[in-house]
């Protein structure tokens, strides 16, 4: 079991507990930094670029002239570029909110406050409706931030979520070094 308890060293030492009660638009945010650091995964860079060059190998062998293949080659480059980008604006602006509204609504659990507590060894998230978990640094599988959220990974697509406005700047940076340290980053 890890000891969670709030330990400073110094009366300037930031507190290690925060209490947050999620809102839609936190969770809209947890989802999108989580669809955009999928999006660049190195997985999903590899199949995109096997579908290109298997579409190359195609315009290289069906074109007779090099002019031919440069116009071919720049079409392909071009629509592809528009439907995927197309693509993923639809499910950014419209697939991801309209699943983040339904799944908080669905979902209770995300409609309590919870407290966050934090150490070197570790995490803990407690409410009064829903009790305790305690995770060990060396237990999560990825963490990931951006201006608005912290996500706690626990497999690659499992995570906990804490809105940066939970927490101060020094409480932050705290958290940050905890993580690190622990994981050796």
């Amino acid at each position: 079991m890890i000891a969670m308890t709030e330990t400073t060293t110094s009366p300037s030492a930031p507190s290690r507990s925060a209490t947050v009660q999620l809102t839609p638009a936190d969770y809209l945010a947890a989802s999108r930094l989580h669809a955009r650091r999928q999006l660049c995964k190195g997985r999903n860079i590899f199949i995109w670029s096997i579908i290109v060059l298997v579409v190359l190998v195609v315009l290289v062998s069906s074109t007779a002239t090099s002019a031919q293949f440069w116009n071919a080659l720049l079409r392909f480059f071009a629509i592809f570029l528009v439907i995927f980008a197309s693509f993923y604006a639809l499910a950014y602006a419209f697939v991801i909110p309209y699943q983040v509204r339904k799944i908080f609504r669905e979902q209770k659990s995300l409609q309590v406050p919870y407290t966050w507590t934090w150490s070197e060894q570790g995490f803990e998230i407690q409410s009064d409706k829903y009790g305790r978990g305690t995770y060990p640094w060396s237990d999560l599988f990825n963490w990931e931030e951006d201006q608005r959220m912290l996500i706690f990974y626990h497999s690659s697509r499992l995570f906990h979520m804490l809105p940066h406005r939970a927490l101060n700047e020094a409480q932050a940076d705290d958290l940050r070094h905890c993580i690190k340290a622990a994981r050796n980053e």
